[in-house]
């Protein structure tokens, strides 16, 4: 992706949302590929600490990008990670959904067409395509979002699109499974993999929504990280990418795995399915191979491995 010129030094990624799960396992990443990174977030959190060099850290209302828009003059790029939501909890409050998620990203769109600085967008492929018409699911299948979440990422990557062919700056958007590995917060109940290691660990209950049936792609955030790197230095034509394992794991694999792991066998509940639980997720993760170089590698005994004992 071009950026403007730099004059000579390391390029700078701005990172909206820094300091969330994919931000801060990002910004280290970058930091190893000598970048400068600039991550803005609500607060400072546990999970940046240890990581200083080239790096700075800007607490900022993402909801008013006024709070952080004389950044954009001082970067070549911008990562939007914002996300105030689930897929749970949108479904719950769709209106909360659209005020601080796509209200905040259209502010900063509006701010960015000045700057037109190139932005890389993460976006859901869990959600975004809705009940598979096949599985995998390629770029080019149908987008028809069953819940809120996944309905707010499409206009947010449909606005995306049309500031950027308006104003005159590159974008891509890619659409990650679920991610899971280091730095997932604690607090937060999401991630199933990082969320049912700990139970596990600490010897609770999993509660299971259905029959354990449902099938995900499962794809460790060291590749996630890989691949927004490939993204920024892409630039061929394509814009929309899937970033996964190209796998299938259903959630009683994971017990399974984790299970074997541990040598835990922890007590099951199971809970009526969820309406937006679609039943198999799936990502062709063909157009990144080809296109960005970017394969994941992964394994995914050795990322359980590593997620077990970071748990804490």
């Amino acid at each position: 992706m071009d950026a403007h010129t730099n004059g000579g030094r390391n390029k700078v990624s701005l990172i909206l949302g820094g300091g969330g799960f994919i931000g801060t396992n990002l910004t280290e990443h970058l930091v190893r590929a000598d970048q400068s990174v600039v991550s803005v977030s609500r607060s400072m959190r546990a999970g940046q600490e240890g990581v200083t060099e080239g790096i700075g850290y800007v607490v900022a209302d993402l909801a008013e990008p006024a709070s952080y828009a004389a950044l954009l003059d001082a970067v070549d790029q911008v990562v939007y990670l914002a996300s105030a939501t689930t897929p749970g909890t949108s479904t719950g409050n769709p209106y909360f959904d659209i005020d601080a998620n796509l209200i905040p990203f259209l502010r900063f769109l509006e701010i960015n067409a000045k700057a037109r600085r190139p932005v890389i967008f993460a976006s859901s492929g869990g959600t975004v395509y809705g009940r598979p018409q096949y599985v995998p699911i390629d770029e080019k299948h149908l987008t028809e979002p069953i819940s809120p979440y996944g309905i707010v990422k499409l206009t947010m990557e449909k606005y995306l699109k049309y500031f950027a062919e308006n104003h005159g700056f590159a974008y891509r958007i890619l659409r990650i499974a679920n991610p899971y590995g280091g730095r997932h917060h604690r607090r937060k109940d999401q991630g199933v993999i990082d969320v049912f290691a700990r139970k596990i660990v600490n010897d609770e209950k999993l509660v299971i929504w259905g029959n354990g049936g449902v099938v995900r792609d499962y794809v460790h955030i060291s590749d996630v990280c890989r691949g927004f790197i490939k993204a920024m230095e892409f630039t061929g034509p394509e814009t929309v990418f899937n970033i996964g394992s190209g796998k299938g794991r259903s959630i009683l694999d994971i017990v399974d795995a984790l299970c074997a792991h541990t040598g835990k066998k922890p007590e099951l509940i199971f809970e009526n399915g969820r309406d937006y639980d679609i039943r198999e997720n799936v990502l062709d993760i063909s157009r990144a191979r080809e296109l960005l170089n970017w394969t994941p590698l992964r394994d995914f005994d050795d990322g359980l491995a590593e997620t077990l004992r970071n748990i804490s």
